[in-house]
């Protein structure tokens, strides 16, 4: 049998049919084959130094180890770090008081204090380029400060985001008990506040730093070439070059993997541990309320960077009615940027969905594979792109060659690093199985398969739809894997803005740019508008 309970999210003893166990077992066959393709083999080839430099030199792998400790690699990443503890360090000081202010006033269930929360997460659903480029338009200058800036302005909302929803949840009753004892805002703050907020934003900060390790764009952008060097870019830079490098490129992904890997992995721990807060259900405190607006007001500065690039909007309109060598790049790179991202996200999903339905139709029966596939989606979500490319590089060399473009390279990359997004916000579906529904399928005669899937189709289709937009909202704007896989024939909307961004064309890479952005709200508020609708 494949369950006994409902509520605890496992299929009904009537859903235990031997042949959904065995299509569970094949839908984990294909994500366990996937996951090894993508993900396993290359992460292996990159661990083992598959293959020699050249005839007569010593083993690859020696050479990484050396290269890793060399002045020069363990330098870039000790300033990696450095930028990234400080980009962190500066957006837990904005972030948490502005994620308390903003969740005090969702527990007053104030006006406004749900569109500050929305603000506070609109900063990840724009491509680091379109931001980046905002960044310049604003007159930032080049340099690590600009580098840091552009990152506290993704990560700071970040933070206050998780803050917000932690604090949302005080039970009112906790700060009225403690204000009954004599205690004022600060004895608040302290006994009840902080303990309730510390895991989420703790968790929020180590997912920052890792995002900090892996931002690739954005150093590209602003840090000016050289003088800012990060893993990232020097790992480009070891393959992309005049002299091809592959030490010293795989050196600085052992080192990205280090510090992109350790956080989140410590980030995932502390989200397993139970909350420290609990959802209050007695009515709110009642707190000011005309703060709120002021609240989604500061909320709302994070994007003013990508308000100096939609801005552009008019030139691109002017492009696209006059024939220009502009207009050609621009429509050529559009057409290359949806079909990655079309390309992407539909592997994405296919493999989330797969690994979802088939944990759930094998929970019972094969608990250790369900979860170990489950877990296996999430390993990709601390791993940059470039080391993830590299590593398919080096396993892949008979098929794969980066000089010469690769488009389904680039489309098994960022699918595997959409796969934790995929999987995680599908991952609530496996509740509540419509089993009446089920049951009268097969009485129908419906094959237990069909069944499955004609009563699970109404469920899915909506949250997929709207999900297959956000990742491909994500997907368009992805450079990474596109620098070191891409070709003159297969250049994107991302790149060509970082093309012309650093030929100083700073208001074409503008218009670009808000090309790119108009393009991913698109993909991601279609499909979201249609489901409210519906």
């Amino acid at each position: 049998m494949i369950g006994t309970s409902r509520q605890d999210g496992r299929y009904a003893g009537a859903v235990g049919d031997e042949s959904l166990w065995r299509l569970g077992a094949l839908l984990l066959v294909g994500v366990s084959a996937y996951w090894i393709f993508a993900v396993g083999v290359p992460l292996l080839s990159l661990a083992r130094g598959v293959g020699r430099v050249g005839a007569g030199l010593e083993p690859f792998y020696q050479r990484v180890v050396m290269a890793a400790i060399s002045p020069e690699v363990a330098g870039v990443a000790a300033f990696t770090a450095w930028q990234a503890a400080w980009s962190v360090a500066i957006s837990a000081a904005l972030g948490l008081p502005l994620g308390i202010w903003v969740g005090a006033k969702m527990a007053a269930s104030a006006p406004g204090s749900r569109l500050a929360l929305a603000l506070l997460a609109a900063p990840f659903g724009v491509p680091s380029v379109v931001a980046g480029v905002g960044w310049l338009a604003l007159g930032l200058p080049f340099g690590v400060g600009a580098v840091v800036a552009a990152h506290v302005a993704f990560n700071a909302p970040w933070i206050a985001h998780w803050v917000a929803r932690a604090r949302a949840t005080v039970p009112a009753r906790q700060i009225e008990a403690v204000r009954t004892l004599g205690a004022g805002w600060a004895g608040v703050l302290r006994f009840v506040v902080i303990p309730a907020v510390r895991r989420p934003a703790l968790v929020a900060a180590l997912q920052s730093f890792s995002f900090c390790v892996m931002s690739f764009a954005l150093v590209t952008l602003l840090g000016g070439g050289p003088p800012v060097e990060t893993l990232e870019t020097a790992l480009v830079a070891s393959v992309r070059s005049a002299g091809l490098d592959l030490a010293a490129a795989s050196a600085c992904a052992l080192w990205q993997g280090v510090l992109g890997l350790a956080p989140w992995f410590a980030a995932l721990l502390l989200e397993r541990e139970p909350a420290a807060a609990t959802a209050s259900v007695e009515p709110p405190l009642q707190a000011p309320r005309s703060t709120a607006w002021l609240a989604a007001g500061g909320a709302a500065l994070f994007l003013v960077p990508v308000a100096a690039t939609l801005a552009r909007l008019p030139r691109v309109a002017g492009w696209l009615t006059l024939d220009g060598p502009e207009r050609a790049e621009l429509l050529s790179a559009a057409g290359v940027s949806v079909a990655l991202a079309g390309a992407s996200a539909a592997t994405a999903l296919a493999v989330a969905g797969a690994a979802v339905a088939g944990s759930a139709l094998c929970e019972s029966r094969a608990p250790f594979w369900a979860r170990a596939v489950s877990a296996a989606c999430a390993v990709p979500a601390g791993l940059s792109a470039l080391v993830l490319g590299l590593g398919f590089w080096f396993a892949y060399s008979g098929l794969v060659n980066p000089f010469e473009g690769s488009f389904w390279a680039i489309v098994t990359v960022q699918a595997a690093t959409l796969l934790p997004i995929a999987h995680r916000a599908l991952h609530g579906m496996k509740g509540g199985f419509p089993r009446a529904r089920y049951e009268i399928l097969r009485t129908l005669g419906a094959s237990a398969g069909k069944a499955w899937r004609l009563a699970e189709g109404p469920r899915w289709r909506p949250a997929v739809l709207v999900l297959a937009g956000m990742l491909a909202a994500l997907a368009l704007g992805e450079l990474a894997a596109v620098t070191l896989f891409y070709s003159e024939r297969l250049v994107p909307l991302s790149l060509l803005v970082a093309r012309w961004a650093a030929r100083h064309r700073v208001e074409d890479a503008r218009a670009a740019a808000a090309l790119l952005g108009l393009l991913c709200v698109a993909l991601a508020a279609v499909p979201a508008l249609r489901r409210a609708r519906s």
